[in-house]
Formats: structure tokens, sequence, C-alpha cells
């Protein structure tokens, strides 16, 4: 699969939505500000579209997508100064567009002075999950329940920490279940939360010492990614929060996690010497690990999605500045068209 971003763009694509024809990617792209970045590509890896959404003078970022019978709801953060360090003065974003990318709506919410949505889902109404830090510099997830035209109906606050960070949502038949992590006196802890329809706490827990970045349903549960003790982590958990199993990998982190096809696939970055470079797993029900590859690129892999006949990789960049490339791997994880991938067993 062809890169479709030209080589002087700084551009990050965070998530991706299929549609019956392709795929509608979003992120953020740089010109003098962000801007949130849609774009559709068909099949054969064509770009057939793409829009940027955002007022000038300010930052705007994108997060996640989420496909609705009438196009694309994308959650982020809004009228902000991004930063190395996460920036200022975000609010939440949601933005819904057309079919062709286009925008219909967009609304941004202040929580409690700086906070991003980083994770949507669509059921009877919309609900964004995210991170706000509030004046005195203590962190806190949110929860924010909306109509479909992304009026607010409730919002619920969690933890009152050093830090956090908000790893995903994922819906099940008594609520949602909230996966991250906080910090408190300094250590990481696996965050874990079950809420019902009204974003009431039903039950919380905390486990040691690991940082969360993705999570996906699985079956009789939910799995995470992230990182223990400068390790790829992966774990499963059961509906009560407790771990069913976990396990550490390579050095490195694991930054996403598919579990669509039946197939477990969790993909990041590991240390190699002084470098890093990106990193794809294919994992089995108990956590043993089927294959490997490290590809030969620095950078690390942002998103993997599962296709028919392999994987489509979004590989991230930063040297000479942030960049974006996207791949397509087969179903053993080899590369298809460019590249040179080493396969390693477990």
């Amino acid at each position: 699969m062809q890169s479709i971003f030209r080589e002087d763009e700084e551009i990050v694509i965070t998530s991706i939505a299929n549609t019956l024809d392709g795929f509608v990617m979003v992120g953020s792209a740089k010109n003098e500000d962000y801007r949130v970045l849609v774009l559709k590509m068909n099949r054969s890896g064509e770009l057939e579209w793409k829009r940027t959404h955002g007022l000038s003078s300010v930052d705007y970022e994108g997060q996640n997508i989420v496909a609705v019978k009438d196009g694309f709801l994308i959650c982020g953060c809004s009228e902000g100064r991004a930063s190395e360090w996460g920036g200022r003065d975000w609010k939440a974003y949601l933005l819904k567009v057309n079919s062709s990318g286009e925008k219909q709506w967009e609304r941004s919410f202040r929580i409690l002075g700086n906070e991003c949505a980083f994770s949507l889902v669509v059921k009877e109404n919309i609900l964004l999950f995210g991170e706000t830090r509030d004046p005195s510099g203590n962190s806190h997830f949110f929860l924010l329940n909306l109509d479909n035209h992304g009026e607010e109906i409730w919002k619920r606050i969690f933890c009152d920490e050093e830090d956090v960070i908000a790893g995903g949502i994922v819906p099940d038949d008594q609520g949602h279940i909230l996966a991250g992590s906080l910090m408190r006196n300094g250590r990481w802890y696996l965050y874990l939360s079950r809420v019902d329809r009204d974003g009431k706490k039903i039950w919380e827990k905390l486990h040691k010492d690991a940082l969360v970045y993705d999570v996906c349903g699985g079956k009789d549960g939910i799995l995470l990614t992230g990182m223990r003790d400068e390790h790829i982590y992966l774990a499963k958990i059961d509906g009560e929060g407790e771990i069913v199993w976990d396990g550490t990998y390579d050095n490195g982190c694991g930054v996403t996690i598919d579990c669509t096809k039946d197939r477990i696939m969790i993909a990041g970055e590991t240390e190699v010497g002084e470098s890093c470079f990106p990193i794809l797993f294919k994992v089995l029900e108990d956590g043993t690990v089927e294959w490997k590859r490290i590809y030969n690129k620095e950078g690390f892999i942002e998103k993997v999605k599962q296709l028919d006949d392999g994987y489509m990789l979004i590989r991230h960049g930063s040297t000479p500045k942030e960049y974006t490339e996207i791949i397509q791997v087969g179903e053993d994880g080899s590369l298809s068209h460019h590249g040179i991938a080493k396969k390693r067993e477990p």
C-alpha cells in the first residue's frame, strides 16, 4: 500500500473506521496550527478525499472516529495550544461530518480547565471518555453523555490524581467499562471502573504498575495493552475488573490493540539498542505469542487494523519531523509492498 501523504506533511493518524469500499481515518495535520484531519482511502490505497477542520490561531486534534448511519463522529480536543507536554487550554471536542467528510456540526465542552476526549462510543446516546486537568494541576477522568445532536445530557468526573491516562471505554450489557491509568504518590496503577447507563459507578479497581494506552472488547471481558516495567504489556480483564491473565513481552510499549475477526493483534514500539522500531504481535486467547515482527524503520505503530487478507499498519515517525506512513502487511505480518520485516519466534 503506497503512502498517501506527502513527505513535507506533518500528520498523525490516530483512528480508522471501516466503510463498505474503504476506510475513513482521523488525526491531526499541522500547517501553522494543528487541524483535525479526516480522509477517505479506498481498498486499493488511493486517496478519495481529504478535509481539515478547525479555526485559525488555535489548535485542534482528532483522536477517535466512529461510523454512524449518515456519516462519522469524531472526538478530540479544540481551541487549545499544543506543546511537547500535551498543551493547555484544550476543550473536549465532538465533530459530526457527512460521508464526504464535510462538517455538519461541532461541539466544544469545558470540563474543568484543560481536557481532551480520547474515546467515543455510540449506543442510545453518544459517550465521550477522556482526561481533564483542574486549575490546581490535578488530573481526572471524565465521562460525557450527549444526545444525537451533541447536546450535553450529563457528565461525570472520576478520580483526583497526579496524572491520568484514558485508555478507552468498552460497552457491555450493564453499561460501560472504563480503562486507563492513574498516578498516585509517583506510582502508576491500572484503573478499571464499571459504570451503569447513567454513568454511576458500580465498581472501581486498581492494579499496580501498569500504563494502559488502548483497550478492546474480547470474549468474556476486555483486553488492554500498554506498558509495565518498560515492557510491552497485555492483559485480559473479566467483568468484575479482575485480571484473568497478563504478561509482558519485549522492551517497549503496546500502543494499539485490535480484537476483531477473532484475532488478538497488538502493536507499538520496541527498543533495539538506542532506537525504537515498530513491532506487531499476533497473540492467542491465553496470551501466548503466535508470532511477532519487528520492522526496520524507526518509529512506532499508532494503529493496527485487521483486513480480510492481512493488516493495515499506521506507522508514526518523528525524524526530521512528525509524519505518518500507511503500510499493508500479509496475514503473517510480512510486508506486501516495501521494506524489510524480521520474523521473531516467541
